[in-house]
């Protein structure tokens, strides 16, 4: 055999493999999809089948289950906003303990006041607070009103300054 007939046969070859597949996939699946589901990308030519579609949208949208849109909270702020979702957060009877940066992520850089600021009266009760730093953490001592201890805020950062880990006492 030449070359040349090589190549036609083993073209011709090819042509009727692909003809042969793709008329049995096309043959099962138009077989198998004869109805559209609900949300189906196939084609819009059947008027009962789109105003069943019609009529379900709106069950759905007049259902009392239906979920309206609620603020988020503080700690949803503090969690995925402040801290950009990178913190577990470990809560023991309802309050903030700790929250220690998940493995795969690189942390947060903030200051210490603006923290405390913003989002410490709502994790624990004080009047004044007093920050220490030393290498590489900060030392948060807050006082209630009278100027008696109410608590410590330890933050702890690496060389970079970002965040690894903040608890409360």
């Amino acid at each position: 055999m030449k070359n040349t007939q090589k190549i036609l046969l083993s073209f011709a070859f090819v042509l009727g493999t692909a003809f042969i597949t793709h008329y049995f996939f096309v043959q099962r699946i138009e077989s198998q999809d004869s109805n559209r589901d609900v949300a189906s990308f196939g084609e819009r030519n059947s008027s009962p089948q789109i105003k069943w579609e019609q009529k379900v949208a709106e069950e759905l949208s007049d259902s009392t289950t239906t979920q309206a849109s609620v603020k988020p909270n503080w700690q949803d702020l503090l969690v995925y906003e402040y801290l950009s979702g990178q913190y577990d957060v470990i809560m023991r009877q309802g309050q903030i303990e700790k929250m220690q940066l998940q493995p795969s992520m690189n942390g947060v850089q903030f200051q210490t006041k603006d923290f405390i600021e913003k989002y410490g009266h709502q994790i624990k009760k004080f009047a004044t607070y007093k920050i220490q730093t030393t290498n590489d953490v900060d030392q948060v001592q807050l006082f209630d009103q009278s100027g008696a201890a109410a608590g410590t805020v330890q933050i702890d950062r690496t060389d970079k300054g970002l965040v690894r880990n903040i608890s409360f006492q």
